[in-house]
């Protein structure tokens, strides 16, 4: 679920860190999912593949924090930005890839993967909540 969210969906991982289970809305097939950003609300759909991982995740649990961490010396909580980050690298070691992984790198095939899709530059800045469509361009590789 938190691969899912970095790269389907683009979020960040302190915003993904900060989720709790009642922020999520709607259906199984059309979860969307609420995030502070910049003091505003803002109301993100989740992709399918997504919304599928964290329907299941999620369970019957109808509030606390989304992801759970997985602790041997302490009750289940709020995952942490390590265990995120161990998470995302363990992923990759799974997967065989040759690189570590990383948010960043699955945020960055996130907007590539839109952007190839045909996808509007201003709607995925919007989508990932950049106030300037050239920090979002930023993620794109270098045109050449």
């Amino acid at each position: 679920s938190l691969v899912a969210l970095l790269l389907h969906d683009g979020l960040k991982v302190g915003e993904i860190l900060q989720l709790d289970v009642d922020d999520l809305q709607g259906s199984p097939d059309e979860l969307t999912v609420g995030l502070d950003r910049r003091g505003r609300r803002h109301t993100i759909e989740l992709d399918e593949r997504t919304a599928a991982v964290l329907d299941d995740y999620r369970g019957g649990r109808t509030d606390g924090p989304l992801l759970l961490g997985d602790s041997p010396t302490r009750q289940q909580s709020r995952l942490t930005r390590f265990g995120a980050d161990y998470l995302i690298k363990r992923a990759g070691q799974e997967a065989g890839l040759a690189d570590p992984l990383t948010a960043n790198t699955l945020r960055r095939t996130h907007v590539a993967s839109a952007f190839e899709r045909g996808e509007q530059l201003d709607a995925i800045s919007q989508q990932l909540g950049h106030a300037d469509r050239r920090t979002t361009r930023r993620y794109l590789p270098e045109q050449g």
